[in-house]
């Protein structure tokens, strides 16, 4: 479907399937043969300028997934183009390498005036889980767009630590609204076992 189709949007979303199995095969759980066919699928269809700009932005969502040698060239290169889908999409693949290479570029666009930017960059500092974010995110817990706000709840839970639980534990005691309370509760728990994995003492 991905090479023959010619609707762009069945494209883009075989490619959004595919990144799964890319993701798979890192942790061996796929046959190589069978990786290496899809990250170049990716690939060529990310750098051939004729394919429309939703094909080519979910073709680098999924190579992000992948230890390619040109992914993180390619996530920069995105970045720094003058098309704004393209840029949301590198940030969204700067996430999925959980790398803290990106650490300077997710600091900054958390402070960005457009507000897709900045969930991406929420969910990106979560997926990385990013220690050094914390203190944005919470200053985002005031925002009101609920997207952002529920995408900086689950940030914090993923990022884990005393910081990020007490703090979510505050939102608790001033939120009434019962469908982000649990979506808090999901997230503290989150934290708290990420707290208890680190205590465990596996020498003994």
């Amino acid at each position: 479907l991905i090479r023959n189709d010619e609707s762009s949007h069945v494209k883009a979303q075989g490619l959004m399937g595919l990144s799964k199995f890319i993701l798979l095969s890192e942790y061996g759980d796929m046959p190589s043969d069978i990786a290496k066919e899809a990250q170049q699928l990716s690939l060529q269809l990310h750098n051939d300028q004729s394919q429309p700009i939703e094909v080519r932005r979910r073709a680098l969502e999924a190579l992000a997934n992948s230890s390619h040698p040109s992914k993180d060239k390619l996530i920069r290169s995105a970045y720094r183009s003058d098309n704004h889908l393209l840029k949301v999409s590198s940030i969204f693949a700067m996430g999925r390498t959980c790398d803290d290479q990106w650490q300077d570029i997710l600091l900054e666009e958390l402070e960005s005036d457009d507000q897709e930017v900045v969930f991406e960059a929420v969910r990106a500092c979560g997926e990385i889980q990013l220690e050094a974010s914390i203190y944005q995110l919470k200053q985002l817990l005031l925002s009101d767009d609920r997207e952002i706000l529920t995408m900086t709840i689950w940030a914090l839970g993923e990022i884990g630590g005393k910081d990020a639980i007490d703090t979510l534990g505050s939102l608790q005691e001033v939120i009434e609204d019962e469908d982000l309370l649990e979506i808090i509760e999901d997230a503290v728990d989150v934290a708290s076992f990420s707290i208890m994995g680190a205590s465990f003492n596996f020498d003994d």
